[in-house]
């Protein structure tokens, strides 16, 4: 088994948000990491991925375990989301798993994209300690405007500008390990069960 996507996208669904990925940040981010890449990107999106019928939480752990990285779009609400953890957990295990944000390597395969301020307590622990090193911190706040407007040109800029990091994340990505099919599928599987019995299982353990 081999990667199937450049980039599995990890946000929490929100109309407005949706909207605003469909028609502005997946047009913009495509377009210009056509151009960083040798090939057109491909990327993981829920809703467009996943057929109806599919079992979604072995569909959505099959688009972990096949991505080179995640982009999480970050809000106090993605923080909230237990699905949206678990999605980013698996990720950051993946990162130990591989030896990486060590000396020796000090790159990651989670890209983080503020959509609106997070810091403090919004953060878990565990990413607080990250999100200061994290090389592909961008911050999208504040440029969520529609199109002709200041702001879709501000997103633009941004995103213009970080396009070669995301791509230098994809082509650096480890070799891809069969075995995170299983670990991605156990983890949203356990995630799943406990949102049926109303207990809790927040991911990033």
């Amino acid at each position: 088994m081999a990667y199937e996507y450049d980039i599995f996208l990890s946000y929490k669904r929100h109309p407005r948000w949706e909207k605003w990925i469909d028609r502005h940040f997946l047009p913009m981010l495509t377009q210009y990491l056509g151009e960083e890449l040798p090939r057109e990107p491909k990327i993981f999106k829920d809703t467009s991925t996943i057929q109806t019928g599919d079992s979604w939480p072995l569909r959505l752990a099959r688009g972990v375990s096949q991505s080179r990285v995640m982009i999480s779009l970050w809000s106090p609400r993605y923080f909230r989301s237990r699905w949206c953890r678990s999605e980013l957990g698996l990720m950051l295990c993946r990162e130990e798993q591989c030896g990486l944000r060590t000396p020796e390597k000090p790159h990651g395969l989670v890209l983080p994209v503020a959509l609106h301020d997070c810091e403090g307590d919004s953060l878990p622990p565990r990413v607080r300690s990250l999100a200061a090193q994290m090389e592909c911190y961008q911050s999208l706040s504040g440029a969520s405007m529609g199109e002709d407007t200041p702001g879709a040109e501000e997103l633009e800029r941004r995103i213009r500008e970080w396009a070669p990091s995301v791509a230098r994340a994809i082509q650096r990505a480890p070799e891809h390990d069969a075995a995170w099919l299983g670990q991605s599928a156990e983890e949203l599987q356990q995630q799943l069960e406990a949102q049926i019995r109303g207990t809790k299982f927040v991911g990033l353990r």
